[in-house]
């Protein structure tokens, strides 16, 4: 047998790290979707059940007040305000105002590890002991970072 056919080990980690940098540049647009509905937040603020699948909790400013909190079945929620052109456009036939679409991304987005905890400021009494502590995505970009 010959290696002619094979590729080395090294080509996936090359296309996983290729992913990974890919998960965490797509976490500001999910940022900025967020900020064009709610100007006032500093965090979307997403639950992670037992299972590690995500759902959306709230936005919140940065002490933890309540900016806006998704109902229960956030699934059937659209998010209010059309996105503007640019941001829209960014999103492709995925349709940003999608909390279904929004999260299926931020699950693929998960699967690469580039996801954060909840500052413990913007944190709710309990939630800091909760067996799956939520997970914090700041909605003002970082200044000179991508996440």
């Amino acid at each position: 047998m010959t290696a002619d056919h094979l590729i080395p080990v090294a080509a996936l980690l090359d296309l996983e790290d290729k992913a990974r940098h890919a998960a965490r540049a797509l976490v500001p647009l999910v940022a900025a979707t967020f900020r064009a509905q709610f100007p006032t937040g500093a965090y979307l603020v997403l639950a992670r059940s037992s299972d590690g699948e995500l759902s959306f909790d709230s936005v919140r400013d940065a002490d933890g007040g309540s900016v806006y909190e998704f109902p229960e079945a956030w699934w059937a929620v659209r998010l209010p305000h059309p996105l503007p052109d640019d941001l829209d456009s960014l999103w492709g036939a995925e349709k940003g105002r999608d909390l279904l679409v929004i999260r299926e991304l931020l699950e693929r987005i998960d699967h690469y590890g580039v996801l954060r905890f909840l500052p413990d400021q913007a944190m709710r009494p309990g939630e800091d002991t909760l067996e799956k502590t939520p997970v914090g995505i700041p909605l003002e970009p970082a200044q000179g970072a991508t996440c």
